[in-house]
């Protein structure tokens, strides 16, 4: 393994320490989201357990962190502080990053730290992942986001090594941050199963997972079938191995219903409701992100282009398909469509903006989308080709259960899901310097 120099990571450190306190000088009282989270945390760290902001949705993971850290180190939770303990957040993301991306993409395309000290010289992809926009703008507002981010994609790493205690544990903690993060606990459970199933056995069968590329509906069901038969045949030693993840995921369960709902306050603006237009948003948002890695990939930006013009068009067929999902597509936008009070009202956010100058304009505006959001599909089938597809699947199947049920149009939402679904994108070195030098645009725009 080469050896990494550790000062792309250094300066990535010193570039976020130097942003933080610019904002700390610039912000000087609780913003946005923070006026509900700083008080409350600022409770917890004077060990006052007894009130908690009926306008807070989420669990008090946040604030335990904050508590840990203040009375660990005998520090102040004044506002510039917590605001560090999101900065120190988002300072642990790259390294984190630097163990998923080996795990997600076939070698040799990354290798893994080996210790402790490689982990602390992540690679430039992991860095320029820690970039993104989302994420990194979180990193200095006290929020929840960058805790339920860390700690999900912590307990992934933890369950495709197969320490499935581990996973457990850091998917719980992530649970405490934020309640959707019981989904990808879920995931990382998945993949821990189907390593299981994979793995060669002399006295009973393993499973046949075919790449995206060569899956056909008859494939993909005939794969769905044998799941049941060959996960009770290897019980045993699915139990063996999955038993620590019943605990955290029966206990949501149980608090669900004692709860009587997954948010904790304010349900009049948090009700689940089915919202299938946000995948949708969801697809155009990675694409867009995800811009110079999709066309760092070995078919270059015209093979690509080339690929999904014949998977569209290439046949009378392929015509039919893509109209009849455009048709579909446009049925989801017309019963489907939320303009949350809150996406309407606000306007120091961005979804503000997208919604009323891109989105929905003009009434039919919207509709024009449907074969933007077909197009961005294909491109992502395509680049992840090679890749396995029931990780894949089980991916899709965890952002719907995290977007559909979710009426806001944020962002934020989208971090995980997107992260994922970049770390199993192989591109080139080309690729991932594009991506570098495309996040300066939106991390350098001003606000609207």
């Amino acid at each position: 393994m080469s050896q990494k120099s550790p000062l792309p990571y250094i300066a990535f450190c010193v570039l976020n320490i130097y942003v933080l306190r610019s904002v700390n000088e610039v912000l000087l009282k609780p913003y946005m989201d923070e006026p509900f989270h700083v008080p409350q945390a600022q409770r917890y760290c004077s060990f006052e357990f007894d009130t908690y902001d009926p306008k807070l949705t989420t669990p008090p993971g946040l604030y335990l962190f904050s508590l840990g850290i203040s009375k660990l180190f005998a520090m102040r939770c004044s506002l510039p502080l917590l605001r560090f303990h999101s900065t120190l957040l988002l300072l642990s993301l790259p390294p984190i990053l630097s163990h998923l991306l080996p795990l997600l993409q076939p070698p040799p395309c990354s290798e893994p730290p080996r210790t402790f000290l490689e982990t602390l010289r992540p690679g430039w992809e992991a860095i320029v992942l820690g970039f993104m926009p989302v994420a990194w703008f979180t990193g200095f507002l006290y929020y929840t986001d960058l805790g339920a981010v860390v700690f999900a994609l912590g307990a992934i790493v933890a369950a495709k090594r197969g320490q499935s205690g581990l996973a457990a544990l850091l998917g719980t903690v992530g649970c405490l941050f934020r309640q959707t993060n019981i989904v990808w606990l879920g995931y990382a459970a998945s993949l821990q199963a189907l390593e299981i199933l994979h793995r060669p056995s002399p006295s009973k069968p393993h499973l046949a997972d075919p790449t995206l590329s060569l899956t056909s509906p008859t494939l993909l069901l005939r794969t769905l079938l044998s799941l049941p038969s060959l996960c009770l045949s290897r019980l045993p030693e699915l139990l063996s191995h999955l038993w620590p993840y019943v605990l955290p995921l029966t206990s949501f369960c149980a608090f669900v219903l004692w709860n009587g709902g997954i948010a904790l306050g304010d349900r009049a603006h948090h009700e689940p409701t089915p919202h299938w237009v946000l995948p949708m948003y969801f697809l155009v948002f990675s694409t867009a992100l995800a811009a110079p890695a999709l066309a760092g990939g070995p078919l270059g930006v015209l093979g690509l282009g080339r690929v999904v013009a014949s998977k569209i068009f290439s046949t009378p067929r392929r015509i039919g398909f893509t109209l009849a999902w455009t048709a579909v597509l446009c049925i989801l936008i017309n019963r489907y469509t939320i303009a949350h009070p809150f996406l309407l009202s606000d306007n120091r956010h961005y979804p503000f903006y997208l919604w009323r100058r891109l989105i929905s304009p003009f009434p039919l505006a919207r509709y024009l989308w449907a074969p933007v959001y077909l197009l961005c599909f294909r491109i992502w089938t395509i680049r992840l080709g090679e890749q396995p597809l029931l990780p894949l699947l089980s991916l899709a199947i965890c952002t719907l259960a995290t977007l559909v049920p979710t009426p806001l149009l944020e962002p934020r939402y989208f971090i995980i899901p997107f992260l994922l679904l970049r770390c199993y994108l192989e591109t080139s070195a080309l690729g991932v310097a594009g991506e570098g030098l495309g996040i300066e645009t939106p991390l350098g725009m001003p606000a609207p």
